[in-house]
């Protein structure tokens, strides 16, 4: 059994969040229309608020690989069933998500973080 504590991995909704400000600037940057500057960036800021509720949902949860290589959301102490819908290794850093009726997550796991064994399992487990 795999498990990875919620400290140990990275929410890919991080990524979103950062892109939607970058869009945010680069949008005050061009000369538009004000009520078309306001329309975007309410439209940014809804995009971004549902990002932010995701994340936070999503921020105590611990990862679970039996040996039978199912997966399994640890909230509290609920433990619900996922499945695994993709996964992309790079270099040192292996990106997967997972997918269940109740929870859906992708995340990014890095060797230097979980170890080198840990990461090697995980891989192993993968292919």
């Amino acid at each position: 059994m795999i498990k990875i504590n919620h400290k140990q991995w990275f929410d890919l909704n991080y990524l979103g969040l950062l892109l939607i400000l970058i869009m945010v600037i680069i949008s005050l940057m061009f000369s538009l229309k004000f009520s078309t500057i306001l329309i975007l960036n309410l439209l940014y800021l809804t995009f971004g608020m549902a990002l932010y509720k995701q994340i936070q949902k999503t921020k105590d949860f611990d990862l679970i690989l039996n040996s039978e290589n199912q997966w399994f959301v640890q909230d509290n102490n609920e433990l619900l069933p996922v499945e695994l819908k993709d996964y992309w290794l790079h270099t040192g850093r292996m990106f997967i998500w997972l997918k269940g009726p109740k929870k859906s997550i992708s995340f990014m796991v890095s060797r230097s973080i979980i170890g080198a064994e840990t990461f090697s399992q995980l891989r192993s487990r993968m292919i």
